[in-house]
């Protein structure tokens, strides 16, 4: 589809250069350049005519050959700038004419260079169309696919974040430390002998509980 887009592209192109460019060309290389070339020579007769005529004022009366070789020239000089005169209107009119309908022409035929591209873009793209409506759906579901998975994703994230944080929360404590009482150093007397063992063992349950209780929860 791409080589034939850039076909259709390149097509015009050629158009444009062929129906713009050429004919432009054309008009500017031949006829503005003669009527270049037609005002050179009519500005140079021109300045020989202004010479002549000085030259026919300032000529001596009392020398005749004199006044009739100025004469002469200038009625020569006169005719020939008459004649250049009349070339040089009538390519002032046909550049001016030709300017109208060549350029009007040039951008005619690139308007029809364009309704070409564009016709046989439409031809290309409506070929195309239901692989277009096709390629379409896909990147909807694709579009919807990856929607549900990043909010699969996000869902495990914070599965595993919350369980992470209840291990942490109910994880034993590497110092687990049971309270026992503490046995008073007065009470050395045989009458405090039972209490101390009284407490001796409690403080021995404690401890007993304490161990099994610490094995539970690593279990």
């Amino acid at each position: 589809m791409l080589m034939e887009t850039n076909f259709v592209f390149q097509i015009l192109f050629d158009q444009a250069q062929r129906s713009v460019k050429q004919q432009l060309h054309t008009f500017v290389k031949e006829d503005v350049r003669k009527f270049k070339e037609t005002k050179k020579h009519f500005d140079r007769v021109r300045e020989d005519l202004e010479i002549a005529q000085v030259k026919n004022a300032q000529a001596p009366r009392s020398k005749p050959h004199e006044v009739e070789e100025a004469t002469g020239t200038l009625s020569i000089t006169r005719k020939c700038f008459r004649h250049l005169a009349l070339d040089y209107v009538l390519q002032i009119n046909v550049l001016q004419a030709k300017k109208k309908f060549e350029i009007l022409d040039a951008m005619l035929s690139f308007m029809h260079a364009q309704y070409s591209l564009f016709q046989q873009g439409y031809n290309l793209l409506d070929e195309i169309d239901p692989y277009m409506k096709k390629l379409a759906a896909e990147l909807d579901q694709l579009v919807i696919d990856s929607a549900m998975e990043k909010r699969d994703m996000e869902h495990k994230h914070a599965t595993v974040q919350q369980r992470t944080l209840m291990q942490a929360a109910f994880a034993p404590s590497s110092s687990f430390h049971i309270p026992q009482l503490p046995i008073p150093l007065i009470w050395h007397s045989s009458a405090a002998a039972g209490i101390r063992t009284r407490i001796s063992s409690y403080n021995l349950r404690l401890s007993l509980w304490g161990h099994n209780k610490a094995l539970t929860v690593n279990k």
